[in-house]
């Protein structure tokens, strides 16, 4: 075919080549094909449903929940103390897959898995914060909670809806009784601690101590949200709400811990009863402590590595004993290596003693005879 058949002219005047060749319909079936291979990945892949651990839960605000409580930090006495930042739930939930001690480095990076999303700082914080709601206790009694009551509202009804509400919050907002009157020390040392009660909220699973709502408010809800924001936002829309133990919840309502109790009661003497100092021990988180004098004060202490208890740790296998060893022979010994002179004369006698070894050739005289007399006669 000529060349100048290929050339035409474009549709705007200049010269180009005509695309004449018909579609390839091998070439459109498997372009078709691959696109509904993408197709079923993209809308028909099945995909494991979201967990609600993977929603980003709303943190508390500062000053409210975990963020509540200021916590300053210092390596050594007399160097400057440093406020700690706020925490977010998420932090608070991988915190709880951790096993991590720390290096004193508020900004030193966790390269851990699942990712922590914060520095050693926040990571301090929400350790401290899982040891403040699990090991604050005092004698039943001793802390009340703080009522913010408005002079016009004297109506018993409306005070018992309050404090519901603020059981079901999870606030923990407590002052210590003036005058404090304790029980017999040896009532505090019974096990389980029934004297003994929880004075500060108890963080949930979604790690916040208030349930959130992950759930977003319909369409027609979000026109009538107004001055009720919050508690809308706060509604069950069919998921069930998650509320912890009340404020005061006693000790004796706490779940053992992997076959263990919890708390252990303990005295500082048996001796001078008049005398003597009931407290508490943690052993979910060993090193906190609470006790109570027998002038009703009480007071709470924590010495440890922030470590929560495991009941059940790894263990590797013990390796088994140590094999004997071979008896030392001849054979094992270890020698000088030969030198060339000595390797030689070696070599000499073996090759003696090969000649020596070969046997001559048979050769049959009989059969050889007949043959030479044949020769002759010819």
């Amino acid at each position: 075919m000529p060349l100048n058949e290929n050339l035409g002219e474009t549709e705007e005047g200049g010269e180009g080549y005509e695309t004449t060749e018909e579609p390839n319909p091998e070439a459109i079936a498997e372009a078709l094909l691959w696109e509904s291979y993408q197709k079923e990945l993209t809308e028909g892949f099945p995909y494991p449903p979201k967990l609600e651990e993977d929603i980003l839960t709303q943190p508390e605000a500062n000053g409210r929940g975990l963020n509540r409580r200021a916590f300053y930090v210092a390596n050594e006495l007399g160097e400057k103390w440093l406020l700690l930042p706020d925490i977010t739930p998420k932090q608070i939930n991988t915190s709880r897959r951790m096993r991590r001690f720390l290096t004193g480095n508020l900004d030193a990076k966790l390269d851990v898995y699942p990712e922590f999303g914060g520095r050693e700082g926040h990571y301090l914080k929400t350790l401290l914060a899982r040891v403040t709601a699990g090991s604050q206790v005092s004698p039943k009694g001793y802390f009340k909670r703080i009522q913010q009551i408005d002079e016009d509202e004297d109506e018993e009804e409306e005070l018992e809806e309050e404090e519901e509400e603020d059981d079901e919050l999870g606030s923990d907002k407590v002052f210590a009784v003036k005058k404090y009157r304790p029980p017999l020390m040896n009532n505090l040392l019974t096990q389980p601690p029934e004297l003994w009660v929880h004075h500060t909220s108890h963080i949930l699973k979604q790690g916040r101590t208030t349930w959130w709502n992950s759930q977003p408010p319909k369409e027609n809800e979000e026109e009538e949200l107004g001055e009720e924001e919050e508690e809308e936002e706060n509604r069950n829309d069919g998921v069930e709400p998650e509320y912890g133990p009340r404020l005061f919840n006693s000790l004796i309502n706490d779940e053992t811990f992997e076959g263990f109790s919890p708390w252990s009661p303990r005295s500082s003497s048996t001796v001078f009863s008049e005398f003597q100092v009931a407290y508490v021990r943690s052993n979910v988180w060993p090193g906190a402590s609470s006790f109570c004098t027998y002038k009703g004060k009480a007071e709470n202490i924590y010495f440890g590595d922030a470590m929560k208890f495991r009941g059940t740790c790894f263990a590797p296998q013990i390796p088994s004993d140590i094999q004997t060893e071979y008896k030392e022979g001849p054979e094992l010994t270890e020698v000088d290596d030969p030198t060339y002179a000595q390797e030689q004369e070696w070599l000499g006698k073996l090759e003696l003693q090969e000649l020596n070894d070969v046997e001559e050739k048979f050769v049959d005289e009989e059969e050889s005879e007949p043959e030479g007399e044949e020769e002759e006669e010819e």
